[in-house]
């Protein structure tokens, strides 16, 4: 049980799949961390300093006005949750 005191916390996610080579542009969201959980595929994930891979079973967390882009650079469908 998560006990949260005197704040509440909400959470909500959504599911995305992008054909290859779809890209979701540079963006940040200043009030509210996000985090990816990558569920199929293969991708880049541009985050302020850095590009990285990454492929099913992985996860990155941005935190708020963090900017980041993720783009599909495999064959077939990138799919992943977002928790924000």
């Amino acid at each position: 049980m998560l006990e949260l005191g005197a704040a509440d916390i909400r959470l909500a996610w959504s599911m995305f799949d992008y054909l290859p080579v779809r890209l979701i542009p540079f963006h940040a969201h200043f009030a509210q961390w996000e985090m990816h959980i990558f569920l199929q595929g293969r991708g880049s994930v541009r985050g302020p300093e850095s590009t990285i891979a990454i492929e099913a079973g992985q996860s990155i967390i941005f935190s708020p006005g963090e900017p980041h882009q993720i783009l599909n650079t495999g064959e077939n469908e990138l799919s992943y949750f977002v928790v924000d």
